[in-house]
């Protein structure tokens, strides 16, 4: 709400006691930086102290979500690969993105600007860290105390929304390889089994590398013109829809060597949102079944993701590693 409108929703809560159990304040910010969450807090704590002048009682600060996830297991190489789309943005290196395409980022006066349509992936703030920057964080207008210290003093219930993170690390989406093709420009597209929003929710890019699994054998009549000896071959993941848009990713993968029809592309870490926020039916196409693996004391048991574990007919348990 806006803060002006504050007081006089104040007045309507007083009004409407009998009515209304007024639990607290809540904010979700779009962003995971601690600094902006401390500062929200704080805000939010202030505005505690109006209600309790009022006549009421808050008891419930509610942090929202936006806790990070550790994605990549190499921050520094995330990192050069960013700084190398960059270049290749502004002609100054390979360009690393399908058909132009910029990512979010834009190109003015000499040098790289705007925000990117992917996360930080090179964070390596977990989320119960980033929980811990905010109990610790101080808070100006309380004093200097701490974020834990205030709500505790003060009896205040915090409530979190901590989402994905609580799957970080988990959840492994399987395609299969359909056809490996050469464009025009001599890009290598590699086309899957799946579409682009059985991948990347909301629009956004995910920037992990996938897992190849060979099964094909190796094809030398294939082969990315921008690699030298020794070096990894640039490809492209395409999508199974006949829409020049489907590209599973919109930057260049290097892979170990080029991909054939039937090889597995294993894309890790996407238990939360991935799929579900934006798959559809296109072309009425099925979205990919759900499977839940769990461990056993004789290896792994994978069941049909139906919510209910009893329905062993439904479930297999691997003879083999494969």
């Amino acid at each position: 709400m806006p803060a002006a409108r504050y007081p006089a929703v104040l007045d309507l809560l007083c009004a409407g006691s009998d009515a209304v159990d007024f639990l607290g304040l809540s904010f979700h910010l779009d962003t995971s930086e601690a600094s902006e969450k401390i500062q929200a807090a704080d805000d939010c704590l202030r505005l505690f102290e109006q209600a309790c002048g009022a006549g009421l009682a808050p008891r419930v600060l509610d942090i929202g979500g936006g806790f990070r996830q550790a994605f990549a297991g190499d921050a520094a190489a995330f990192d050069e690969y960013v700084q190398a789309m960059k270049d290749g943005l502004t002609g100054r290196g390979r360009p690393l993105t399908w058909d132009g395409n910029t990512l979010g980022y834009r190109f003015e006066d000499g040098r790289v600007q705007g925000v990117p349509v992917f996360h930080k992936y090179a964070n390596r703030v977990t989320g119960p860290e980033s929980l811990g920057q905010l109990l610790d964080g101080v808070l100006p207008g309380q004093g200097g105390r701490r974020t834990a210290q205030v709500l505790r003093e003060n009896m205040i219930e915090l409530w979190l929304e901590p989402g994905k993170s609580l799957v970080d690390q988990a959840g492994v989406t399987l395609a299969s390889v359909e056809f490996v093709k050469e464009a025009a420009d001599g890009s290598l597209l590699v086309n899957l089994d799946l579409s682009r929003d059985k991948i990347c929710p909301a629009g956004q890019e995910v920037m992990l590398d996938p897992v190849l699994i060979y099964r094909s054998a190796p094809r030398p009549g294939l082969a990315d013109p921008h690699a030298g000896p020794g070096q990894r071959a640039g490809v492209f993941f395409g999508g199974n829809l006949c829409l020049e848009r489907d590209m599973i990713f919109n930057h260049l993968t290097f892979v170990e060597r080029i991909p054939g029809p039937g090889d597995i592309v294993a894309f890790i870490n996407t238990a939360a949102y991935q799929m579900d926020l934006s798959a559809s039916g296109a072309l009425m196409q099925r979205r990919a079944a759900k499977v839940a693996v769990e461990s056993s004391d004789s290896g792994f048991v994978a069941c049909a993701d139906s919510g209910d574990r009893q329905e062993e007919a439904r479930c297999f348990t691997p003879t083999s590693p494969s």
